[in-house]
């Protein structure tokens, strides 16, 4: 990553450095990714929400509440931009 930052400073969770940011953007993209394939085969958000595990995740804080929200936020984004069209 080019930005020169020492401190990653997220809305929720810990500190982190570049890396930790890295991980973060890699988690929007497999979210975005997944939801995205998701909504275009016909699946509801409830759906999705079952069957989207994202398990490379699982030992993230709060990860089981914050996957089922995250989900539901990334298809309503998708939905209201027209992405999954």
């Amino acid at each position: 990553m080019t930005l020169d930052f020492d401190v990653f400073a997220p809305g929720h969770g810990g500190e982190g450095d570049k890396s930790d940011l890295e991980a973060n953007l890699v988690y929007v993209q497999e979210l975005s990714a997944g939801v995205l394939a998701a909504l275009r085969s016909g699946k509801s958000v409830k759906q999705i929400q079952t069957e989207l595990t994202l398990d490379a995740y699982a030992d993230w804080g709060q990860y089981e509440s914050w996957r089922v929200m995250n989900i539901e936020g990334m298809a309503r984004y998708l939905q209201s931009t027209g992405k999954e069209n």
